[in-house]
Formats: structure tokens, C-alpha cells, sequence
């Protein structure tokens, strides 16, 4: 009864997972978004379970490996979801990849991986029994579980104190869920393998596999109602400027956020100007100057053919970085000629501003009284 109960909890998740990839596709292609970590945790998601499936039911023969087979190729596909969560929560945070983070992931999901597929190896060629090949994968899928979870649950954090946007809580929650699902599944395991499994947690430790993929499942349906809420940064994100390569400024962007900051963009703009003049002329620098930070503030340079477009930030991301790159590429498309002529006159550009959501999708524009740069 309680096989036929897993099974059945499983297929219906399974189910729901479908439908959340084909629904998250879909929109990701009506809107032209690109976002493939994302879109790999449900995939792998299924995997998972119809493996966890397969290792439950009796559909397939009962060679003696096959069971341990299955079930590692099952922990394999659970840990692809969580390392592909990871990536995803670093692509939205960072505009490269923390170091420290990045090499304790990416050990704790070699480690899992390994281990398993030496489960495997042992299993099909080897005579040698693999119990204790078994607490290394644990210890690797658990803690990357874990590892990517908390990280999860302290950037969504940030987001909700920031904002106090309702949105936020439900990734929190949804995270959180999966977080106490692997304290069930870590318990079943690390118990399990030292000692005989107390009979409560024989009861409730199917709860360790369900909560994980149900949390999962929550997270990404959050998403679905409003795609734009991927890119949602948390901090603060004070002005865009658009200037020739001169340094004269002809158009400017300030957004909503926590900071009351007034800037002479002329002054600014001029500044910049002259530091990128100094990596080009001076210096003969192979690459743009893309970047100026101090501990908590970054100014980020993107340069394209005829202008330059400067972000002040207070979180740089990668995210962040592409959508200036495709700002930069309408710009020059929809205003070619104006920028042919070099033309100084800040009312021609005005119209830029209606490129913000599109390619900013996740930023709000303070509205303020114009006021010419000239």
C-alpha cells in the first residue's frame, strides 16, 4: 500500500512537472526569453522521477543490479536539478560566477556523480561489494542539495527584505520545503547506513524524495505567472546614460530604488570618457574598460559602435550585462541616423526611454521632470 502510494504521488508530480516544462517553454519562446538553467531543473526533475518510478514498480526484471542500478542513475538526475539551481541562483546574483561557491558546488556535484557511476561499475563488472561507495554519494548529493538550497533561500531573502514583494516569499517558501525534505532524506541516509532506521523515519522518510520535488515545483510555478520576475534584481540600480564616445551625453535613464542620489550626467559622462580614452590611447588596451567598482558601488560600460552606455549599480549581474549589450544594439538601429550626424539635441533621443521595458524588463523607471544636458 504505501508502494502504491509513493508511485502514485510520484506520477501525479511527474505530471505536474510536464506540464510546468511545456508551459515554461512555451512562454520563454513567445516572449524570447533565454533562460536554460531554469528550464534543465524540471527536465531533470522527470528524469528523476521516472527512474524513482521505475526503481519502485516491478516493470522491469529483477536482476540482482539492476535495482542499485536504477536507483543511482535516479540520484544522478536529482542532482543534475540541484546543481542546475545553483547556476541559476549565481547567474541571477553575480556578473561572474563566485569563485568559492562555484569549487564548492562543483565539487559536491562531481563528488555525487562520481560515486554513483563507480556504484554502477562496481555493480556490473566488480565483485566488490559498494557500501561505502554509497556514503560518498550521499554525502555529495546531500550537501549539494543543501548547499544550493540555503543559497536559494538567502537570495530570495535578500529580494523579500529589499522589496517586500510577495513573489519573493513564494520561491522562500518553495526552497524551504525542498530544504526540509533533504533533512528527512539525510536522516533516512546517514542512519540508515550506521544503524537500523528508527520505525518512524521507515514511515515518514519517503517524505525526504516527495518534499524535495514538490518544493522544486513551487519555485518554478512562482515564475510562470510573470516571466519578467526572473531577472528581478535585487539592490539598488540608480541611472543608465547614453553618450557619444566624446563623453556628451544624450540621453538618460534614473530608476526607482532606495538610494536619493542626484548626478551631473555631463560631469559623469565626461569622466568616463576620459578613462576609456586612457585603456584606448593611452595604454593600448586590447579590451574596453567594461567596469569600475569599489565595494559597493560598480559602474558598468558597455561600448558599442558611435555611443557608450553607462549603468551605476549596486549589483552588477550578468543579466545585467547582456541586457545593456542588447540596449546598445536598438539603440544604434532605431536612431542610426540621428547618431550618423552626431546629433546633440536631447529631445530626439526621447523615445529610447520606450526600449527600457523590453530589455529591462525587471527595473522601474523613476518619473522625473526632464532637464537638458546642453
Amino acid at each position: 500500500m504505501e508502494i502504491v502510494l509513493e508511485t502514485s504521488i510520484y506520477i501525479f508530480i511527474i505530471g505536474f512537472y510536464t506540464i510546468l516544462l511545456l508551459v515554461l517553454l512555451y512562454k520563454l519562446a513567445k516572449d524570447n526569453f533565454s533562460v536554460p538553467y531554469l528550464t534543465l531543473i524540471p527536465l531533470f526533475g522527470i528524469l528523476g522521477g521516472i527512474f524513482a518510478i521505475l526503481h519502485m514498480s516491478d516493470i522491469l526484471p529483477s536482476f540482482l543490479y539492476l535495482d542499485t542500478i536504477i536507483l543511482a542513475l535516479e540520484l544522478i538526475f536529482w542532482g543534475f536539478q540541484f546543481f542546475f539551481l545553483y547556476l541559476f541562483l549565481e547567474y541571477l546574483s553575480t556578473p561572474r560566477p563566485h569563485n568559492m561557491r562555484m569549487l564548492c558546488a562543483f565539487g559536491l556535484f562531481l563528488l555525487q556523480i562520481f560515486s554513483h557511476l563507480l556504484i554502477i561499475w562496481f555493480e556490473l563488472i566488480s565483485s566488490s561489494k559498494s557500501d561505502n561507495i554509497w556514503l560518498l554519494a550521499d554525502i555529495g548529493y546531500n550537501n549539494l542539495a543543501f548547499f544550493s538550497l540555503i543559497f536559494g533561500i538567502y537570495t530570495y531573502y535578500k529580494v523579500y527584505h529589499d522589496t517586500r514583494e510577495k513573489r519573493a516569499a513564494g520561491f522562500i517558501i518553495g526552497l524551504s520545503l525542498a530544504f526540509i525534505g533533504f533533512i528527512f532524506h539525510s536522516l533516512v541516509d546517514y542512519i540508515g547506513f550506521f544503524s537500523t532506521l528508527p520505525e518512524f523515519l521507515e514511515e515518514i522518510g519517503f517524505l525526504g524524495d516527495i518534499l524535495p520535488m514538490f518544493g522544486l515545483f513551487v519555485f518554478i510555478a512562482t515564475y510562470l505567472y510573470d516571466l519578467n520576475y526572473i531577472y528581478r534584481l535585487h539592490g539598488d540600480h540608480l541611472l543608465l546614460l547614453v553618450t557619444y564616445k566624446n563623453g556628451l551625453a544624450i540621453h538618460s535613464i534614473e530608476f526607482e530604488c532606495g538610494s536619493n542620489i542626484k548626478i551631473e550626467e555631463n560631469f559623469f559622462s565626461g569622466f568616463i570618457s576620459s578613462l576609456s580614452f586612457v585603456f584606448d590611447k593611452v595604454l593600448k588596451s586590447k579590451y574596453p574598460l567594461e567596469s569600475i567598482s569599489s565595494k559597493d558601488e560598480t559602474i558598468m560600460i558597455r561600448s558599442g559602435k558611435k555611443i557608450l552606455v553607462i549603468f551605476l549599480t549596486r549589483n552588477p549581474t550578468s543579466i545585467l550585462m547582456k541586457a545593456m549589450d542588447k540596449y546598445i544594439q536598438f539603440f544604434e538601429e532605431r536612431f542610426c541616423n540621428e547618431l550618423e550626424r552626431e546629433e546633440l539635441e536631447i529631445s530626439k533621443f526621447r523615445s529610447a526611454k520606450d526600449l527600457i521595458k523590453p530589455i529591462f524588463p525587471f527595473l522601474k523607471v523613476r518619473e522625473t521632470q526632464e532637464i537638458p544636458f546642453l
